[in-house]
């Protein structure tokens, strides 16, 4: 895989530098978008009440 400095060298000149300012917003919008599903997540893990220990209990065998 190819690293982000090798593709951007690739590109330049034959690309509009504005190519390059709507991939790095366009990546940070899908981490925003990432960080809000985790978020969500943790909200619901939060709510969720937490279970109560089970006792154990021998039962006696014949």
């Amino acid at each position: 895989m190819r690293k982000h400095s090798e593709l951007r060298s690739m590109f330049t000149g034959r690309v509009p530098g504005e190519f390059f300012q709507h991939t790095r917003a366009a990546r940070k919008e899908m981490l925003l978008a990432m960080r809000s599903l985790i978020d969500a997540a943790l909200e619901k893990l939060e709510q969720e009440p937490v279970p109560k220990k089970k006792r154990v209990s021998k039962i006696p065998v014949q």
